[in-house]
């Protein structure tokens, strides 16, 4: 009886760790994917527009979104959006996965 709950114990010690191994192993494979899509190519053509106006158009929202980029990383961008007057309404964070356009604001034509 005892040699079954050593057993048990040593399966249950292996297990255990397991969700931690697996973590582990998915955020190598996610920077992976990212190396080979060219995720980091992505955020850095991003961050030249750190500071500027622009206009970015997100898979989840319906139309463009004006905002000034305030910063960014390998995964996100941090914006503050523009009303029409061009003062700032609000911050939003974005993945950088989900932007599909971005294009620059003229600043002349305010």
């Amino acid at each position: 009886m005892e040699m079954f709950g050593l057993i048990s114990l040593a399966i249950l010690a292996f297990y255990w760790s397991y969700p931690d191994k697996i973590n582990k192993m998915e955020k190598r494979i996610k920077k992976m994917e990212k190396k080979k899509n060219g995720r980091n190519e992505m955020s850095k053509l991003i961050s030249e527009l750190k500071g500027k106006v622009c206009t970015i158009a997100i898979d989840t929202e319906l139309s463009e979104v004006k905002c000034e980029v305030v910063d960014i990383d390998d995964e996100w961008l941090k914006c503050c959006i523009l009303d029409k007057k061009g003062e700032k309404q609000k911050e939003m964070l974005y993945r950088i996965d989900s932007i599909q356009k971005v294009s620059m604001v003229d600043e002349n034509k305010k």
